[in-house]
């Protein structure tokens, strides 16, 4: 062990003492929240603020290593996670690239983006039960088509780390079509053990949480399609969670009315043995200079019909060095 770790620092090193060049990016997120449901009194939190670090170390022939870091303080600054931590390794013309640490998991509608920013999220929570975990794994892209395949731990980022943990293998293959890439496909998998849903929005809560790991068994297909001023995501998925039937399906559509003004609508449904959960959401988006402002209707049907409405104001601020 403590000479393949040595192997690992040495190549490291020669990654970095054969570059020419290195850059990076410092982002900084911050998620406010207003909601009222029902007849409860309205709220008000800080929900996330987030810091990220990307730092890429290129050679002659391109990029070669990328580190990135995303750390998390949420619940009104209560609670701290590390959201990400990975370093990556690009294969010439990124045909292949090999990852390690805790990354987003290659499956479904968005593996590149968290839909917790979102005040309408897929159904990741439901379908995985959660989008990050630690692991390996082996991504690219030749041509049209895009692959990824992972085996982690089946954790999360919530859990504290534990060896070597339940065992999740996740992968998806997508294919981009059209002149800009107005069209991706999608078909993804996972098969394993993970621990339930961490964060789950409360409609989408069919049964009492508990710190427990269960089987799944999921297959899923996804299309973002944009026309014009629309774009329309599509992800649908089935299979066995905790050795019951299951199923998720989510559609999103965005139109743009102006160039500041966007109007949203989604709706999801869940079926498992466990219950049944249905919920849509309306609302509007604002894009001025320094904030995106978000506002919106939602109705959920679980175990008892809730509705609520929420406002919020949101900035990702992206700074290279």
């Amino acid at each position: 062990m403590a000479g393949c770790w040595r192997s690992g620092v040495l190549l490291a090193g020669l990654c970095l003492a054969s570059a020419a060049s290195a850059a990076g990016m410092l982002t900084l997120e911050g998620d406010a929240r207003a909601r009222g449901a029902g007849g409860d009194p309205a709220t008000a939190e800080f929900r996330t603020l987030a810091l990220g670090l990307r730092h890429t170390v290129a050679d002659r022939a391109g990029d070669r290593v990328i580190l990135f870091g995303l750390a998390e303080a949420r619940d009104d600054l209560a609670e701290f996670m590390l959201h990400e931590a990975y370093a990556r390794y690009k294969g010439p013309l990124a045909a292949w690239n090999v990852t390690a640490g805790r990354f987003r998991l290659p499956f479904g509608l968005l593996p590149g983006f968290t839909s917790e920013r979102l005040l309408f999220p897929t159904t990741e929570e439901r379908t995985l039960g959660f989008d990050a975990d630690n692991g390996l794994m082996l991504s690219g892209q030749r041509g049209d088509w895009e692959y990824g395949l992972a085996a982690t731990q089946g954790l999360g980022a919530h859990q504290p780390i534990e060896w070597p943990g339940p065992g999740l293998v996740t992968g998806r293959v997508g294919l981009t079509r059209g002149e800009a890439g107005e069209v991706n496909l999608g078909l993804s998998g996972a098969a394993g053990r993970s621990r339930e849903a961490h964060a789950m929005e409360p409609e989408m809560e069919m049964e009492r949480r508990m710190e427990r790991d269960v089987p799944r068994r999921i297959g899923a297909v996804d299309a973002t399609v944009s026309r014009g001023r629309a774009t329309a995501r599509l992800e649908a998925g089935a299979g066995t969670v905790a050795q019951r039937r299951f199923g998720a399906a989510y559609l999103g559509v965005d139109f743009a009315l102006h160039p500041l003004w966007e109007f949203n609508t989604a709706g999801s449904l869940v079926r498992t043995g466990g219950g049944n959960a249905d919920a849509w959401f309306v609302g509007l988006s604002h894009r001025p200079s320094w904030f995106t402002i978000r506002g919106g209707y939602r109705h959920a049907r679980g175990a008892e019909a809730r509705h609520e409405v929420v406002v919020q104001l949101y900035r990702l601020l992206a700074l290279p060095y």
